[in-house]
């Protein structure tokens, strides 16, 4: 005899075996949408079903209330392909005798063909006639569905893939108006069958929030969950159902099993419900029941809890380990959201999870997600592009792939993702030509790019190589970038938000609280919201480098450089927003050098760009690296700022400080950039003295330090004390 557990061969749950012989299934460990009818038709086999004959001849008879006795006696054991002839004979004589029937006949007949499915396939039937399902919805009376035949009804419905929205409305208004009473959890299960047919009545859901708000106790976790998954997949925000949820859910979710726990986290997540509470405690109720999930739920808990912010990282490292073994069944989508996830997380391609390295699980992904790569919209294929770059994992096969599609569907990208495409290759270290030559034909669509796009352009052409020589598109699509950035009144931005939504979150994002900002705060202070008169047109008249973020602009300067291209305007534009404001003053040490350094090569200054960035320089000093230290400096002299002068002086006690760590790759700079400080400080020195009677300054120590520091390591004496 055997004894003992095995898994069956689906993974849907434990199996008991004893005495050779396979047992029953776990029913309780699985979701309800896997638990299979455990009687009906629908679990005979095709060789066991009998061959059952109508008592009478369908055909000749002319009273339709026998032939309708014998429809739904012989129809539900018709499940052979052979019975589909007779079936459509049938359905013929159905539609001759419609008129006669009483509506109690035509929803029996509609139940007799709703019969007709498999065990696995609950949702489809085995024998369509679209023509006759119309008619007998299309017969049937609105008051033939009661307490007893809506439920079936609707599920026939979807069964049957049927268009006849308004006999569902009407039957489901019955409910709303308390001509028909269900239960509580008929109730969900009619929420989630509106769910599957894409109908949403805000009447009926807000009717069903309110049974919840009241008989919440006769609700069980799987109807909670139904109801969560159905205002998920509607994207409907009940108000009411979350504030019960907030009210009831932390006395009862740690009783909820992995698959409610999870959907009612994505509920969160997908509504935007503000409740971090009830959120925080989801991620502590997930780390006990990761071994548990099945199916596509691992994939789906890490994707929820790293968006939500929510979870530890015993949590998360755990998702991590026990994902591998689901991502064989994964779809492109969910695969795609994975590696977001993980990147999201920081998963680190060089640390080992439980004996594999967080490279392997991203190859695994990936390679899950190429099989159907051009199922992917434009907008996941770029963010799964720009979570590798995040993480640093270069997938060369993936580029390929990628740029093999966008050669064979070009349309399907827009400019706006060809420039995240080519931002991201280059910080893989991959070039592509095809993509840039790809983008220096969509002139046209620069209109409807982000300035964040904008921005990056120059950037991304100077990353990858000509396919050429100097193109004339390029300068086209430069100085069309830089007349919609600078010039005002060019580019607006869209007052719909939703215009961003497949190509920039964070422009989605940012205008989404430009335009509803004050309006949340007030509704949440109990104050009546009045919309304002429209926006003058002064408002539009700023040109569009008023809008850009630090990152951006720090990225168009850079990216001017490399590209070697000046534009005069824009690089004013550019100034004027360092100076306005506080836009200097939130510079990152890195970027200031950096900045410095771009301007400096292309040769742009001005009284107010060099104040600004000295005010960043005097910030942020002591805070360079040893790399940054050179060009910051260099680029601080080239934009005019005096030898003396408290930038200057700061950046020459930090490259003093920092000599050991310069790389040796800057050695002649420094020695070049040391004579060159010397030297203009002690013209400066001498200009001031023959203009003034007082007696002359001394050359600053800083100058001297750092003179004699570079000449002691990099000078000539320095190789002979080494020898």
């Amino acid at each position: 005899a055997l004894g003992g557990r095995c898994w069956d061969a689906y993974g849907c749950g434990p199996l008991l075996v004893a005495s050779g012989r396979r047992g029953k299934v776990d029913l309780s460990r699985l979701p309800p949408w896997r638990r299979w009818p455990k009687s009906g038709l629908q679990r005979l086999p095709l060789w066991k079903l009998p061959d059952v004959e109508p008592p009478i001849d369908v055909f000749t008879c002319e009273d339709a209330s026998l032939v309708a006795d014998a429809i739904c006696e012989v129809v539900p054991w018709k499940r052979k392909w052979d019975h589909h002839d007779w079936l459509h004979k049938v359905c013929t004589r159905v539609r001759w005798l419609l008129p006669q029937m009483e509506p109690r006949d035509i929803v029996r007949i509609i139940l007799a063909f709703g019969e007709l499915y498999t065990k696995r396939k609950t949702h489809t039937l085995l024998f369509h006639d679209y023509e006759t399902y119309v008619s007998l919805f299309q017969a049937l009376p609105v008051k033939a569905a009661t307490a007893k035949t809506l439920l079936p009804l609707l599920r026939t419905y979807r069964r049957m893939d049927v268009s006849h929205e308004p006999f569902v409305r009407a039957a489901c208004e019955r409910v709303v108006t308390g001509e028909v009473e269900l239960e509580p959890a008929d109730l969900a299960e009619l929420v989630r069958l509106h769910s599957h047919l894409r109908i949403k009545a805000p009447r009926l859901f807000e009717f069903v929030a309110e049974v919840v708000d009241l008989r919440f106790p006769y609700f069980n976790e799987d109807n909670i969950g139904d109801l969560a998954r159905a205002f998920c997949a509607m994207r409907y925000h009940s108000k009411l159902f979350f504030d019960v949820l907030r009210r009831e859910l932390p006395y009862r979710l740690h009783e909820y099993a992995w698959w409610n726990l999870i959907d009612v986290a994505e509920l969160y997540l997908e509504l935007q419900a503000d409740d971090r509470e009830i959120v925080k405690r989801i991620g502590n109720e997930t780390f006990k029941l990761i071994f548990s999930m099945r199916s596509v739920y691992t994939a789906k808990a890490l994707r929820v809890l790293a968006s939500l912010e929510v979870g530890d990282k015993r949590t998360y490292r755990l998702l991590i380990r026990t994902l591998p073994r689901s991502i064989k069944i994964l779809s492109p989508q969910v695969a795609a959201e994975s590696v977001m996830a993980c990147a999201t997380i920081k998963v680190d391609p060089a640390e080992i999870y439980h004996r594999t390295p967080g490279s392997r699980i991203y190859v695994m992904l990936v390679t899950q997600l190429m099989k159907d790569i051009g199922a992917l919209s434009a907008k996941m294929t770029c963010d799964v592009i720009a979570s590798l770059a995040k993480a640093g994992h270069r997938q060369v096969e993936l580029a390929h792939t990628v740029e093999g599609v966008v050669h064979q569907r070009p349309f399907k990208f827009h400019a706006e993702h060809l420039v995240s495409l080519l931002r991201d290759f280059d910080a893989l270290d991959h070039k592509s030509p095809g993509l840039r030559s790809h983008l220096l034909e969509r002139l046209r669509e620069l209109p409807e790019c982000t300035p964040s796009a904008l921005c990056a352009l120059p950037a991304v052409l100077a990353a990858h190589p000509r396919t050429g020589g100097a193109d004339q598109q390029e300068g086209q699509l430069l100085a069309e970038a830089a007349r919609l950035l600078c010039e005002p009144g060019v580019y607006r931005l869209p007052s719909d938000a939703r215009a961003f939504r497949s190509k920039d979150d964070y422009w989605w994002q940012q205008l989404r609280q430009r335009h509803f900002r004050h309006r949340r705060r007030r509704a949440a202070a109990g104050a009546t919201v009045e919309h304002g008169a429209p926006a003058p047109e002064t408002d539009h008249s700023t040109s569009a480098v008023a809008h850009i973020s630090r990152e951006e602009c720090v990225q168009l300067v850079t990216g001017c450089a490399k590209l070697d291209w000046r534009d005069e305007p824009l690089l004013e534009g550019v100034a004027a927003w360092l100076c306005a404001g506080s836009g200097h003053a939130r510079l990152e040490p890195d970027e200031v050098a950096a900045l410095l350094d771009a301007f400096a090569m292309l040769g742009f200054t001005s009284p107010l760009l060099r104040a600004a960035l000295e005010h960043a320089v005097l910030r942020t000093a002591s805070r360079l690296r040893a790399a940054d230290c050179p060009r910051a400096l260099r680029g601080a002299l080239a934009l005019g700022a005096g030898p003396r002068s408290a930038s200057v002086r700061a950046l020459v006690r930090r490259c003093t400080a920092e000599l050991a760590m310069i790389p040796p790759a800057e050695t002649e700079a420094l020695l070049g950039l040391s004579a060159t400080l010397r030297q203009a400080t002690e013209e400066e020195i001498l200009a001031s003295a023959d203009l003034s009677r007082a007696a002359p300054a001394r050359l600053p120590i800083e100058t001297h330090l750092f003179s004699e520091a570079v000449n002691s390591r990099f000078g000539p004496g320095a190789v002979q004390r080494v020898i």
